[in-house]
């Protein structure tokens, strides 16, 4: 679970104006925050990296299980296939043809050496309202009219942050 934090408050007003009227304020807050956690990046299969035949750097006991599997006809060649001989796809085109210098390889790794990350998402809102409610009386004679007439104000704000930290 993401610790999260939430308040809110809010308060509600009715004043009689004397000879005005009836006032009425409402306001309201609230604020949310929680921090979540965000998994590290890295690289997903997205970039070829080419192990060369030959490569001094690669043990010789994975060379020989590479070779095994896709050389030695295991998987996919089926016998017939030496390193750094030219292939063609197609043997009537010669621009399918090419020499064959490594292993295309692709890695799906998380990126563990950056460290875990953290993502703070703060949401502050709140509503302030007044209404003003005005009494009207007109004589015309011997005829009394009444109305009521009401001017609403509002204001409203949303603050919402979101702050990507690493985590020391």
């Amino acid at each position: 679970m993401n610790p999260t934090e939430r308040q809110s408050g809010g308060a509600i007003g009715e004043f009689e104006i004397d000879g005005v009227g009836t006032a009425y304020a409402e306001i309201n807050y609230s604020s949310f925050n929680t921090t979540g956690g965000i998994a590290q990046s890295g690289t997903f299969f997205n970039d070829e990296y080419q192990l060369l035949f030959g490569n001094s750097s690669l043990p010789a006991a994975w060379e020989t299980s590479v070779q095994n599997a896709f050389i030695n006809g295991a998987n996919y060649a089926d016998g017939g296939l030496t390193p750094n001989q030219e292939y063609c796809s197609d043997p009537a085109d010669a621009s399918t043809c090419g020499v064959w210098v490594g292993y295309a390889t692709y890695v799906g790794k998380r990126n563990v050496e950056g460290g875990p990350r953290q993502d703070t998402i703060a949401v502050d809102a709140g509503r302030m309202e007044w209404v003003l409610k005005v009494k009207l009386v007109i004589k015309i004679g011997n005829m009394m009219f009444q109305c009521f007439m009401e001017k609403l104000i509002q204001v409203l704000f949303i603050l919402m942050t979101s702050v990507l930290q690493k985590i020391s």
